[in-house]
């Protein structure tokens, strides 16, 4: 291989790995779980602490499904019609919950935002449930700023 194609192949990669730096993630447990009618809990190994301007649930939806988009409205369509968006709710440790209605798709990961940081509260759980069952799988708390990255 010429040194001018391993040394293009090089600068890309360690691009790609300092862009992969505009994120945090941190995995929570279980790392592949049931969502149904009954609340579920995802919990990180540690608790959070809101660290950047933009925090997300963030999971992949692994049932089979379809992403149904309805003007501002998006959704998960089963394959038999039925369609739902969960309900999530973020735990603090002073016994504040928080619904995170703001939501969307990354491809077939599902996200969920609240509106306004949570900076007076450590994050100790999230609380999920569904109209009905889904499989979903890599949960996990993604920090970033917008006006770094794009999406």
């Amino acid at each position: 291989m010429k040194p001018q194609v391993i040394l293009c192949s090089a600068i890309a990669a360690v691009s790609v790995m300092l862009g992969c730096r505009e994120y945090t993630q941190i995995g929570l447990t279980p790392q592949t779980t049931i969502v149904s009618r009954q609340w579920k809990e995802l919990r990180p190994t540690a608790p959070l602490k809101w660290a950047a301007p933009q925090q997300e649930l963030v999971f992949h939806i692994d049932s089979p499904h379809d992403i149904k988009v309805d003007g501002p409205n998006v959704e998960i369509m089963q394959p038999d019609g039925n369609r739902s968006v969960p309900e999530v709710w973020l735990v603090a440790n002073n016994g504040q919950t928080y619904l995170m209605d703001g939501h969307g798709f990354w491809g077939e990961d599902m996200f969920f935002t609240v509106g306004k940081p949570i900076r007076d509260a450590t994050i100790i759980a999230f609380r999920i449930r569904n109209d009905f069952s889904i499989q979903i799988s890599n949960p996990r708390w993604v920090g970033y700023d917008p006006a770094r990255v794009k999406r």
